[in-house]
């Protein structure tokens, strides 16, 4: 197919001739005047006439660079932020709805989106993993420091900033209803039983009911927790991210660093140390021992300023050899 032409090659008088002898048309009626479903019929009768399949004649209008050409390909793919209507917003979104909604097509198309969805996924790890704020540094760790890290709405707001295409498919994975939940909440309304031996996925001997991660009176006005806790989903995809992160580059280790130094605190093994750093859940030992005694010099220089201040201190004997423990 010949796309180097810079211009079309038939002009505007030869369909003016063809309009005026050839196509039946009100008097004085302009091209421009005919309904718009006339105007599109004699299109496609044309092609078809010419034998022109829809394939090549979309192949003809993408790779084209005549002019006329041009400009109407760009105005399909603008996109029109004001516009009201998905067609109108954006003409090539609503086509591939349409052409979705073809159930032997689907799989298909399905193929184009994996391949698509890979490049977000690894566009948004990289500005995860490009993120200094999310780079501890061991020599800049402070206990101050650490507090003012510990927010857990913040990493995950942070997440949804730079990830938004990961954190909403981990929100389908987890907070979508299932065939089970649909089928829990139906013979809850029903005021019905659950049998275990009847129901799907229950176990009479099991209870793996997650805990509330907040009162239901504190939720925020979009349904989530207010403040700074997290819904049990939050949480479970802020810990997903930071691990999928962790592994790819070691350096984003803000959330794996904290985790372990709580492991540590509570005398977790080290052998379970080693498999939780080895699935991306932690830091290395090496670094946690590093850890902990930054910490300690930090809590110990903390204590000479404050003892040399003018300010009142007390000192409350509590764990105090809680680092050391293991």
């Amino acid at each position: 197919m010949d796309t180097n032409k810079e211009t079309l090659e038939y002009d505007q008088e030869l369909w003016e001739g063809i309009w005026q002898d050839k196509i039946p048309h009100e008097p004085n009626q302009t091209p421009k005047k005919m309904p718009f479903w006339q105007r599109l019929h004699l299109l496609f009768t044309f092609m078809v006439f010419l034998d022109i399949s829809l394939a090549l004649y979309l192949d003809f209008m993408f790779t084209s660079h005549i002019q006329q050409v041009c400009q109407r390909v760009r105005k399909y793919l603008q996109y029109y932020g004001s516009a009201t209507s998905p067609e109108d917003r954006f003409a090539p979104a609503w086509h591939w709805q349409i052409w979705h909604q073809n159930v032997n097509a689907r799989p298909h198309l399905h193929d184009i989106v994996e391949d698509c969805a890979k490049e977000i996924a690894l566009d948004e790890s990289d500005k995860i993993i490009t993120d200094s704020l999310l780079k501890i540094k061991m020599k800049e760790l402070t206990n101050e420091s650490i507090l003012s890290l510990l927010s857990p709405r913040s990493l995950y707001e942070k997440y949804c900033q730079y990830a938004p295409f990961t954190t909403g498919i981990l929100h389908v994975f987890t907070n979508s209803p299932n065939h089970y939940r649909k089928h829990k909440e139906a013979k809850e309304r029903s005021g019905q039983e659950l049998n275990f031996d009847e129901d799907l996925d229950l176990d009479a001997g099991i209870d793996d009911t997650l805990p509330d991660s907040m009162d239901p009176a504190e939720e925020g006005e979009d349904g989530g927790p207010s403040g700074e806790s997290l819904s049990n989903s939050e949480a479970v995809i802020r810990l997903v991210i930071a691990m999928l992160t962790y592994l790819q580059n070691c350096s984003t280790n803000l959330l794996p660093l904290f985790i372990g130094l709580f492991f540590v605190v509570n005398g977790t093994h080290t052998h379970v140390i080693e498999m939780l750093h080895n699935i991306g859940l932690l830091v290395s030992v090496d670094t946690l021992e590093r850890l902990k005694e930054q910490i300690s010099n930090s809590a110990i220089d903390y204590a000479i300023d404050l003892m040399a201040s003018p300010g009142l201190w007390f000192i409350i004997f509590d764990n105090i050899n809680i680092y050391l423990w293991k």
